[in-house]
């Protein structure tokens, strides 16, 4: 190994020397990595735009991106229930802590009904609560819940008044910006939960003639409860455009909480049960109702405490960010979705009613992605052939200028093993490099192709989103082997073995016709017709669909146009003569 190693000594004295011959050699071997390198970042590229595609025109509305689990008929204060709520919001955050920041919960409870109580700022001590619901029959009462969307404390900013605490005995609430038309800071209202009696419940005849003589039961208990709360500040949000507020509200598109004209009393015959999936928007305009905001503490503390049996409907989700999803993501997060719903029916035992548009869009774009993989392995072993075929010839073209030198070490007693050792240090000094830069240049490369024509209809004149993975370092040190390869025939070639033959083809070189000159640059050339008739037939790599029909079949012309030029024949004298400036001072050795 020691003498397989010897050119260590020689490489840098070498590169030194004869710069301008490793200036040109290491652009070779640069140009190879960057050129392999480029094709995973192009893949990834394309195929992140496509999914953007996809997922912009599937999920047009932002809210159809937020994916979220409902379940009802919890009880606020139940043990089992409560932790059922804390283990759902786990399972979701757990699952889905990559594709959001936050996970958004929201509980709301029944219906129930709310009246104002005639008292400025104090609570009469003195009445008990059962007088005060005496006294509010004759007032005029509206429906009204409670509702705790997660974090909204710091998404609102206050209009008048605080926050509810997080501490003491007293529920607190705060109400939407408007509802001062209604009631007024500090004051206090009383809540009914609904009531229930003795009676069961049982269903009619479905005879109608039968279920006119059934006997209904007449009941001879009535239960019913009552608690205060406490107006403590009005709010909104500080962006209503921000999709929280429109998860708070299920599906509106309007993120302000509308302020009804009018309470409506549920005394009044008009139907105020029909709340199963009405948003807050849905709720204060048509039911004229008041959401009762309060925070966790208050919720879990002073409410269920209150109202341990108060039913509660419970939502959890995320908003994720789309943008940031890219195409090595796809398969996880279908795979997450489902395991997701899987966990929350099956291990946890809920009957929970999913909402999720993001899955199925991206079920559909990886059915469509699917498409898009033979193309780009033709391209591939286009490109892997263009790169082999140039680092071959410039390679050649530089085998007459070290023949001199290998001549020289082999007088001086070096064996066959030592010369190839020789060249492969003088290559690895050029390739190791390439390795890292390679990526890099492709990076910047394939960015600049957003700012081209072609690409101003996806992405607005803006440079490419590039992403440099791990596998365009794989590539490139692919592509730096074959340079490696490329670099060390002419050594291999000018072995002692075969200096005799090599002087005797120089001086009597044989005659080639132009199909043997040119068969590689003939190749290459059908290669890239076939490709280019692939691509008009298609109109793009892709599945049309998934990117917007972008056509960016002019790409790949440019490999083989701009490197078959470049290594053809005609170039061989310009770049053999700036390769004999190196060699005049060691030839007049």
């Amino acid at each position: 190994m020691n003498n397989f190693l010897w050119g260590r000594y020689f490489a840098l004295k070498q590169v030194r020397e004869q710069w301008l011959l490793t200036l040109v050699t290491a652009i070779g071997v640069l140009i190879a990595a960057a050129l392999l390198a480029a094709v995973p970042i192009y893949s990834n590229t394309m195929s992140d735009l496509g999914l953007r595609f996809r997922i912009e025109k599937d999920l047009e509305k932002p809210i159809d991106r937020v994916s979220y689990t409902t379940v009802e008929g919890l009880s606020l204060g139940g043990r089992s229930d409560m932790r059922y709520r804390d283990a759902l919001e786990a399972v979701t955050s757990g699952r889905f802590s990559y594709l959001s920041d936050e996970t958004f919960i929201e509980i709301r409870s029944d219906r129930l009904v709310a009246s104002l109580i005639n008292v400025t700022n104090t609570f009469p001590e003195n009445k008990k609560l059962f007088q005060l619901a005496e006294e509010s029959v004759n007032q005029n009462s509206w429906n009204t819940f409670f509702v705790w969307p997660s974090g909204f404390e710091n998404h609102v900013k206050i209009v008048e008044g605080r926050f509810p605490v997080d501490e003491g005995k007293d529920l607190e609430v705060v109400l939407p910006d408007g509802f001062q038309a209604h009631v007024q800071l500090n004051d206090k209202i009383l809540i009914t939960l609904p009531q229930h009696d003795d009676c069961q419940n049982l269903e009619k005849s479905q005879d109608a003639q039968v279920a006119q003589d059934e006997k209904t039961c007449e009941p001879t208990l009535n239960l019913s409860g009552h608690f205060v709360a406490s107006i403590v500040g009005f709010i909104k949000p500080k962006d209503p455009n921000d999709l929280r507020w429109q998860f708070a509200q299920l599906r509106e598109s309007s993120a302000n909480w509308n302020v009804p004209n009018s309470l409506i009393d549920p005394r009044s015959g008009v139907d105020s049960a029909r709340d199963a999936d009405y948003g807050v928007t849905r709720v204060t305009e048509d039911f004229g109702g008041m959401p009762l905001l309060t925070n966790q503490y208050q919720l879990e503390n002073i409410l269920a405490f209150d109202a341990p049996d108060l039913t509660v409907r419970q939502r959890v989700g995320i908003i994720p960010n789309v943008k940031a999803i890219g195409i090595l993501d796809v398969s996880r997060i279908i795979d997450d979705f489902s395991i997701w719903t899987n966990d929350i029916n099956k291990r946890l035992g809920l009957v929970a009613v999913t909402t999720n548009k993001l899955d199925s869009a991206l079920e559909k774009y990886r059915n469509t992605q699917s498409f898009s993989k033979i193309p780009l392995f033709l391209i591939l072993l286009q490109v892997v052939g263009i790169v082999f075929f140039y680092l071959v010839v410039v390679s050649k073209l530089f085998q007459d200028r070290q023949f001199n030198e290998t001549q020289l070490y082999v007088t001086r007693g070096a064996n066959n093993f030592q010369i190839v050792g020789f060249g492969f240090v003088s290559a690895l000094l050029l390739i190791l490099p390439a390795i890292f830069l390679g990526p890099l240049v492709a990076d910047q490369a394939i960015a600049f192709l957003g700012i081209t024509p072609q690409f101003d209809v996806i992405n607005n004149g803006n440079f490419l989103p590039t992403i440099i993975r791990f596998d365009s370092f794989l590539f490139a040190t692919g592509g730096a082997i074959l340079g490696l390869i490329a670099l060390l025939i002419p050594t291999v070639l000018l072995t002692t073995n075969n200096v005799l033959r090599s002087r005797i083809d120089r001086m009597r070189p044989s005659q080639k016709n132009v199909l043997q000159k040119y068969y590689l640059d003939m190749l290459f050339v059908l290669l890239a017709i076939l490709l280019i008739w692939q691509l008009n037939q298609r109109q793009t790599i892709f599945d049309p669909d998934s990117v917007g029909r972008l056509v960016d079949g002019s790409c790949f012309v440019i490999y083989s146009f701009c490197y078959n030029f470049s290594c053809s024949k005609f170039t061989a004298p310009f770049l053999s003569s700036i390769s004999e400036y190196p060699y005049q001072t060691f030839d007049a050795i």
